[in-house]
């Protein structure tokens, strides 16, 4: 925040020089650095915050990717329980 602060000043003497500027202008450039500071400070949190959710999309995608291998897989694994099943006589052919 401490930069900000320091840019702003900056950019506030070369805009006006060392003469101080109208109320508003003054309010306007305060507005701004706040703005710019919260900006700062926030920064970090939101860039956290898509990462964090990029990566839970990222997760989901490949679990979509990922279901019909495993749903294959599982039906696969069903009807190899269901012929042993079948062959030693726990289940009626008929089914």
């Amino acid at each position: 925040m401490l930069t900000v602060d320091i840019v702003c000043f900056t950019v506030r003497i070369a805009i006006y020089g060392f003469t101080p500027p109208s109320g508003a202008l003054e309010v306007f450039l305060i507005i701004a650095m706040l703005i710019m500071s919260f900006a700062a400070y926030l920064l970090p949190m939101i860039l956290e915050r898509v990462r964090e959710r990029n990566e839970e999309i990222n997760g989901i995608n490949y679990a979509r990717e990922a279901r019909p291998k495993l749903n294959d897989k599982m039906n696969a694994l069903q009807k190899e329980k269901e012929e042993y099943l079948k062959e030693f006589g726990q289940i009626d052919a008929s089914q």
